[in-house]
Formats: structure tokens, sequence, C-alpha cells
């Protein structure tokens, strides 16, 4: 690859605050809590929410 190309990346990649898996257990465990709150719901708002 060329260096114009590998510079602006590296330095993208340098100010994520967490590594990418960190990410997917955060999206995961949001998601899930979400989900167990939607299970509480009245069956009309936890459509409109969904």
């Amino acid at each position: 690859m060329p260096l114009d190309l590998l510079i602006p990346l590296a330095e993208s990649r340098a100010r994520v605050p967490f590594p990418p898996i960190i990410e997917v257990l955060i999206l995961a465990v949001t998601v899930e809590m979400i989900r167990e709150a939607a299970i509480g719901l009245p069956p009309y708002i936890g459509t409109a929410i969904s």
C-alpha cells in the first residue's frame, strides 16, 4: 500500500478509545439490555420502539 494511505489509517486507529473486540462486547451487552427491557413493555409500545 502507498505510504500516503497508510499514515492516515494509522493515525485514525490510534485515536480509537477501545479495541474492536471491546466495542463488539459493549454493543452486544447494549442490545441485550434493550431486548430485556422491551420484554416488560406492553406490546404496542414495544412494537413502536423496535
